[in-house]
């Protein structure tokens, strides 16, 4: 668990600086393509066509609901996807700002289960991720690692997009793309299952560094919006600090609070 939740405090509880060697320059050839680009009025997250599902998927989530974030078709695998990890990041937040306000022996019941329940989440949602091809050695931190990545890519392309995003229930090759991004889903059969499930695509994989590190340029201009409800906005830049596999059990809050969410160093 200790893993995850590092990776989870690093995306929501740190500002730092963007990658080494990336400007704005390098992202003339654009993976995304939203309103910004074109200057025309952007379409918010909540104007989308799917926000009313995204706000009930939300409400399950909150509710302690416990099914499996992949799904059968693109529509609810994207949408299930993105409330998922906006949950999960909102439930370790709450912790962290436990660990800074209140220390103590012991962590209170309430953030257990808010660990418990991010953990759950996150690791759900990073089965969306088809990492079949990567070496098994790396295959989970890599799916990890893009899944914050991803998530924080279509906190800016949701709430920025030219056109109406239309989520599809159903495709006829199995395979949908985004329109003007490098966000594709495919309908692939996973090792156990008895139908295929919808998972974001091995080049979206491949892609999603490249995605990142424009979205993260474009920001720094201050022209994105953090009008999204389902943003994680008090953090523009990744950087993931190799963590150091072992347990905390038997640490104070306050010194698990610093080894979960704040050992966070810049490269």
């Amino acid at each position: 668990m200790l893993a995850a939740l590092v990776l989870l405090s690093a995306w929501i509880g740190v500002g730092l600086t963007p990658s080494v060697g990336y400007t704005a320059v390098d992202a003339v050839a654009a993976p995304i393509n939203t309103a910004v680009d074109s200057q025309a009025a952007p379409i918010r997250l909540e104007d989308q066509p799917f926000y009313a599902d995204l706000e009930t998927w939300r409400s399950r989530w909150d509710s302690g609901f416990l099914g499996q974030v992949v799904d059968t078709n693109p529509r609810l695998s994207l949408i299930k996807f993105y409330s998922a990890m906006a949950r999960a990041g909102q439930l370790v937040r709450s912790v962290a700002d436990e660990a800074r306000t209140d220390p103590g022996l012991r962590w209170s019941a309430k953030s257990r289960q808010k660990i418990e329940e991010a953990e759950r989440l996150f690791r759900s949602a990073v089965q969306t991720i088809d990492a079949s091809e990567l070496p098994e050695s790396i295959r989970e931190n890599t799916q990890e690692e893009a899944a914050l990545k991803l998530k924080e890519i279509l906190d800016y392309v949701l709430s920025n997009s030219e056109t109406p995003i239309e989520l599809p229930s159903r495709t006829e090759k199995g395979f949908w793309r985004l329109a003007g991004s490098m966000i594709a889903l495919a309908s692939k059969l996973q090792e156990g299952a008895d139908i295929p499930y919808y998972q974001f695509t091995k080049r979206t994989l491949d892609n999603v560094d490249k995605g990142y590190q424009y979205v993260a340029s474009i920001r720094e201009t201050g022209t994105a919006s953090e009008s999204n409800s389902y943003a994680t906005p008090w953090v523009f830049h990744l950087h993931l600090h190799p963590w150091i596999p072992g347990s905390t059990q038997g640490l104070s809050p306050a010194a698990q609070g610093h080894s979960l969410i704040s050992r966070i160093t810049d490269r």
